[in-house]
């Protein structure tokens, strides 16, 4: 039986931390403040972004990293513009699709619902069709952002998350038994502390809390690959 630990982050917003060794990185997305966009001057919500790169300090944090881990799978987040598969170098990007890791099976998506006008939001009617791709079986599910009602509530008690996924993991015969998500960051959940259904145990990995400090908990989770 094969074992894996995780090291799981997510929302690092330019952040580089130093990360504990691991066999798989997760990055579950909002690398960046704005993106490919932030090598151009943008407005966006009254604030003026001047240019500047934000992909290549990150590169250079993979870079400093990726010796820790055998692999890193990681996906976008909606502050993370025009970013694709090949945004980074020396990690998987994956963007509603499935890989499979000696024997780990694994699925990300970036996608979240819409507020306002940023990267990677679509309505939940768009959502539930995406999220209809997840296949049964999956060991990890990697999402930007939390299913509605579990780890998402933001600073006034709303509940952020998606009903559509949440539907989606409900109507599975065999969900996920881990999920692993950010983008609220208030909910972001100790590694001795994650919200377990019977059946998925849920981790929100943000890093920076809600004022965008890098104050919350990097995870790490032993999981092994059942036969």
């Amino acid at each position: 039986m094969t074992k894996f630990r995780i090291v799981a982050i997510s929302d690092t917003h330019m952040e580089t931390p130093d990360l504990p060794k691991g066999d798989l990185l997760i990055h579950t997305g909002d690398w960046t403040y704005m993106g490919k966009l932030a090598k151009k001057t943008v407005y966006t919500s009254d604030i003026l972004y001047l240019p500047k790169d934000e992909v290549g300090p990150n590169q250079k944090w993979i870079d400093s990293q990726k010796h820790k881990f055998r692999k890193i799978v990681c996906t976008s987040g909606n502050h993370d513009w025009g970013f694709d598969k090949d945004t980074f170098q020396g990690v998987i990007m994956l963007f509603d699709e499935e890989i499979t890791i000696e024997g780990l099976k694994i699925y990300g998506t970036p996608y979240v619902p819409r507020y306002g006008d940023w990267a990677f939001m679509e309505s939940e009617e768009r959502l539930a069709e995406r999220y209809d791709k997840i296949p049964e079986g999956l060991d990890i599910l990697i999402s930007h952002g939390p299913p509605y009602g579990i780890l998402d509530a933001n600073k006034r008690g709303d509940r952020c998350g998606s009903k559509a996924l949440l539907n989606k993991l409900k109507s599975m015969k065999s969900p996920p038994r881990y999920m692993f998500f950010g983008h609220i960051h208030r909910d972001s959940n100790s590694p001795h502390n994650p919200v377990f259904d019977g059946k998925t145990y849920f981790y929100n990995v943000s890093y920076n809390n809600e004022s965008y400090s890098p104050t919350n908990d990097i995870v790490e989770v032993d999981i092994e690959v059942l036969k």
